[in-house]
């Protein structure tokens, strides 16, 4: 019985000692990573540790051994970031750090923004970062740049501009002629690359493609013959009276003018200009050809009545300037207003 025991006890022991053969996984190191990533680790088994890329090793040792107590020695590696000198600069830069920890050295990661004093362009990106090997990455440089006179625009010009050369950074502004838009920036500036940036245009005014009609412009009816008489803008909007026979009513569509071009709907049916035109001309030459019947018909018929002093009757051209200054004394002004 007693031996039966021992034996249980003695087996107890064993697997004891052997239960503490193993270690646990090692402890974490900052930045750093392990060669051999385990829940349990053997005893006599070995491990390393390697720190992140920007970031180097201490004096501290790096390889540690699982020991037969079932515990990993005393770890005393540390993973220090990487430090970068400061930047060569030119005498015209200007720089500004962001730094990752206070204090005047830069360490990975760490940025700096570049400036060049005006009206030096900075040529190249205006930031560097601190890369894992020590070094900052691509440095810029401070370069004088300039730009020739600008030129003007098309329907426009240059406030106050001087014919001369510019620097980087500087600016000239443009206007319109009257009823012209300004269309895109106002102002176009000197780049860094000798040119000057997108320069504005100018929208030309639209025509009333008709000669008499009721529109709506701005919210109000307006007439086009007399309210509307130089158009409109570019951009602006104005709405033409279209007809629906099935319902018998009128409803609105909106035109918008586009630098000159005012398309009228098709369901308008208004008189163009063009057509407007046709038909005056044609009514004025119809006019003239009634007036010169009935003009002569006068003359022949008071030709034969009218005779002169001495009994005689007068001469087809004297009735004519008879009649004719009487015309013009007393139907002059009409005549005129009908055919113009």
């Amino acid at each position: 019985m007693y031996s039966l025991v021992l034996v249980v006890c003695a087996a107890a022991l064993t697997h004891s000692a052997l239960a503490a053969k193993v270690c646990s996984k090692p402890p974490e190191v900052l930045f750093a990573t392990i060669n051999v990533v385990k829940t349990v680790y053997d005893v006599g088994e070995e491990i390393e540790y390697t720190c992140r890329p920007g970031f180097v090793p201490n004096n501290g040792q790096r390889k540690y051994t699982c020991q037969p107590t079932g515990k990993w020695p005393l770890n005393t590696l540390l993973c220090l970031p990487v430090t970068c000198p400061p930047p060569s600069l030119s005498e015209f830069g200007v720089l500004s750090y962001r730094h990752v920890k206070p204090g005047n050295i830069s360490y990975y990661k760490d940025t700096i923004i570049f400036e060049c004093v005006p009206p030096l362009a900075l040529i190249g990106n205006e930031t560097a970062t601190c890369q894992a090997d020590g070094t900052w990455s691509n440095i810029p440089e401070c370069r004088a740049v300039t730009c020739p006179a600008p030129s003007g625009i098309e329907n426009g010009f240059l406030n106050f501009a001087v014919r001369r050369t510019y620097h980087y950074n500087e600016t000239v502004s443009f206007s319109c002629q009257s009823r012209y838009v300004l269309e895109g920036p106002k102002y176009s500036r000197c780049e860094k690359t000798g040119n000057w940036s997108t320069k504005p245009t100018c929208k030309e005014p639209c025509k009333m493609p008709v000669k008499k009609a009721v529109v709506l412009y701005e919210g109000e009816k307006k007439r086009v013959q007399s309210d509307l008489k130089e158009g409109i803008l570019h951009g602006e909007t104005v709405s033409f009276f279209c007809k629906n026979k099935e319902k018998s009513c009128a409803y609105t569509v909106p035109v918008q003018c586009v630098n000159g071009n005012l398309t009228l709907p098709a369901c308008f049916k208004g008189t163009s200009q063009a057509n407007s035109k046709q038909q005056s001309v044609h009514v004025r030459g119809n006019v003239m050809i009634h007036l010169q019947a009935l003009f002569d018909q006068l003359i022949c018929l008071s030709c034969t009545k009218v005779t002169g002093h001495l009994g005689r009757p007068k001469l087809r051209g004297e009735c004519t300037e008879v009649l004719f200054s009487f015309l013009l004394y007393f139907l002059g002004p009409a005549l005129i207003t009908l055919l113009f």
